[in-house]
């Protein structure tokens, strides 16, 4: 993903923000430690064939991935500008 430039609105340069994998790395955090003992308790209390876990698994954690990695981001960029404005 990557940024623009410059904000549209205020002309802020974003060009020089890197967030580097701190998005990503956050989301497999938060995300692993919900996604695998959930994932773990449906195939221990309902033992769906395998390729279903595989399928719930895949399903829990791309979707909220998706959903969830530009917010991220952006919040990474703003509290980078916050803590170290460029001048």
């Amino acid at each position: 993903m990557k940024l623009t430039d410059a904000c549209g609105e205020c002309g802020l340069r974003l060009a020089e923000n890197d967030t580097g994998d701190g998005p990503a790395v956050l989301l497999i955090f938060v995300l692993g430690f919900t996604v695998v003992p959930l994932v773990m308790w449906i195939g221990l209390a309902f033992n769906p064939p395998l390729w279903a876990i595989a399928l719930i698994a895949v399903a829990a954690v791309l979707g909220p991935t998706l959903v969830l990695l530009p917010p991220t981001k952006a919040l990474f960029v703003a509290q980078n500008y916050r803590l170290n404005p460029w001048d």
